[in-house]
């Protein structure tokens, strides 16, 4: 559960939008929550990654951040974007999540049009195909 609002870091930001900062003890530059939950938590542990449950790169506040393994945290950010990044909305009707990847959902119009493109592409090899044998 999220408490209050978030702390964002007004210093410096990396190009993906977290806040980064020096860590004298280990000699390099940071993202600054990792910094935090560890100073609050002790190391992160191995195969584990921070997730922030209130969405914002920059908030730093430990009761916003929750740390989770690799593969759920792929799950919980791909739940946290509401298009494709086509800019399709993911909703009941436009969502395929697939047998072999129920964590991992697709949208149905860019995978139509996936499907066509490989279509036209296929029927063109086949007709070059054809020119080039006969």
């Amino acid at each position: 559960m999220i408490s209050s609002s978030c702390w964002i870091w007004l210093g410096v930001v990396s190009r993906h939008g977290y806040g980064r900062a020096y860590n004298p003890e280990k000699m390099i530059s940071e993202v600054v929550h990792r910094q935090v939950w560890e100073q609050m938590n002790g190391p992160l542990g191995s195969g584990l990654e921070l997730h922030h449950l209130c969405g914002e790169k920059r908030c730093y506040r430990p009761d916003h951040l929750i740390a989770v393994g690799r593969l759920a945290h792929r799950y919980l950010e791909g739940l946290s974007r509401a298009t494709c990044p086509l800019g399709h909305l993911y909703d009941g009707v436009n969502t395929y999540f697939r047998p072999d990847r129920p964590w991992s959902r697709m949208c149905r119009a860019c995978r139509a049009a996936a499907g066509r493109r490989s279509k036209a592409r296929m029927e063109q090899f086949y007709q070059e195909t054809l020119l080039v044998t006969v």
